[in-house]
C-alpha cells in the first residue's frame, strides 16, 4: 500500500536541558508529504555551536534515508563537547543485553556536507574545515576533506566502518609549520623546524582497548618531506658522536679524536631537505629510509622501531 502523506509544521523554541549542558534556540519539523525536513538552529553543546538541517524520507523502507544533511558551526571545542557525552552516559543506563554479532546499521546518508569554521582540541586548532559526508552500508565516509592547520593545508579522505571500527586515513598536507605542529600536537619543543609536506595511507582499529593494541593494529605508509629546516639539539654533531662512552674511548685519545672533536664547532643542524618513508605493521615501524641533506651534514637512517617495546634495530 502507498505510504500516507503528511503535511504540517511543528516548532520547538528555547530548548534547554541543564543536565546535558545543551540548549537550542529553534527546532522546526516540516512535513512535506514524502519527506520530513528537520532544521535545528543554534544548538549549543556545552558552548559549541551547531546548526544543521536534513531531509528524512517518509517512504516505507528497511533503511532510513537521510539526504541533504548540512552541518555548520562557527566554533567547536571537542574537549568540552565530550563532557556532553559523559553527562548523557550518566542519564541513559548502560545496556544489559548480552553481546551478539553486530547487525547492519539501517541508515543511509548521502548528498551531505559539513562546514566548520573552527575546531579545537587540546592545543590543536583547525580552521575552515569542509567535507562531504556519506553513510553507506555501515561505512562512514568523510570525502573531499579540506582544512587549515599549523599554518598549512590538509586534505584527503577518511572512512570508518562503524561495526568493526576500522579507521582508514588517506590524507595529505602542505606548507605545514613543523615546529608548531610538534609543539601543539605532541608538546615537543625545539625538535624540528621547516615546511612539511606529507601523505598517508593508514588504517587503525579505533576501538582497540588500549594504546598498545592500537599501535599493534596500525598499518600502512607515511611519506614526508620537510624543506629548509633545522634540527633541535639532537641534530648537533657533538650530541651524536660525543656521548660519554664514546668520548672516553681510545679513539678520542688520538689525533683522530681531536680532529673529530674540532668538527663539533660547525653548525650541523640546518638542512635543505629532510625526507622519509615510514611503513607500519604489527606494531613495528620500518624506516626506509629517512635522509637529510644539508650544507655540512647528510644523514641516512634505516632500520626498524618497535612501537610496543620502544626499541630500535
Amino acid at each position: 500500500s502507498n505510504a500516507p502523506r503528511m503535511r504540517g509544521k511543528f516548532y520547538l523554541k528555547d530548548f534547554y536541558v541543564k543536565d546535558l549542558l545543551t540548549t537550542m534556540e529553534n527546532l522546526s519539523l516540516d512535513f512535506r508529504g514524502k519527506t520530513l525536513n528537520v532544521n535545528a538552529k543554534k544548538l549549543l553543546l556545552n558552548g559549541s555551536d551547531i546548526s544543521s538541517q536534513l531531509d528524512l524520507s517518509l517512504e516505507p523502507s528497511s533503511v532510513t534515508q537521510i539526504t541533504n544533511l548540512r552541518v555548520n558551526s562557527n566554533n567547536i571545542d571537542l574537549d568540552k563537547m565530550m563532557m556532553v557525552a559523559t553527562a548523557a552516559s550518566r542519564i541513559v543506563p548502560a545496556s544489559k543485553s548480552t553481546a551478539s554479532a553486530p547487525s547492519d546499521i539501517p541508515v543511509s546518508v548521502r548528498n551531505s556536507s559539513i562546514n566548520l569554521k573552527h575546531i579545537k582540541t587540546g592545543d590543536i586548532n583547525l580552521y575552515d574545515t569542509t567535507a562531504g559526508i556519506v553513510l553507506h552500508r555501515n561505512n562512514f565516509y568523510i570525502n573531499y576533506l579540506k582544512t587549515k592547520a599549523f599554518d598549512g593545508n590538509i586534505g584527503g579522505r577518511i572512512s570508518m566502518n562503524l561495526l568493526n571500527n576500522l579507521l582508514k586515513i588517506n590524507v595529505n598536507g602542505k606548507d605545514i609549520n613543523t615546529e608548531k605542529m610538534l609543539k601543539d600536537a605532541a608538546g615537543m619543543k625545539d625538535t624540528l623546524t621547516g615546511k612539511l609536506e606529507f601523505d598517508t595511507d593508514l588504517s587503525i582499529n579505533a576501538a582497540a582497548e588500549d594504546l598498545n593494541a592500537q599501535m599493534q593494529s596500525l598499518s600502512g605508509k607515511l611519506n614526508f618531506l620537510i624543506k629548509d629546516g633545522q634540527f633541535g639539539p639532537f641534530g648537533k654533531l657533538e650530541n651524536m658522536i660525543l656521548a660519554e662512552n664514546i668520548r672516553e674511548s681510545q679513539l678520542f685519545q688520538t689525533a683522530l679524536g681531536s680532529m673529530l672533536s674540532g668538527l663539533t664547532s660547525i653548525d650541523t643542524t640546518h638542512y635543505k631537505e629532510l625526507k622519509g618513508s615510514l611503513n607500519f605493521k604489527d606494531g613495528v615501524v620500518n624506516i626506509s629510509p629517512i635522509t637529510s641533506e644539508g650544507n655540512v651534514l647528510t644523514l641516512h637512517v634505516t632500520g626498524d622501531f618497535d612501537l610496543l617495546k620502544n626499541t630500535t634495530d
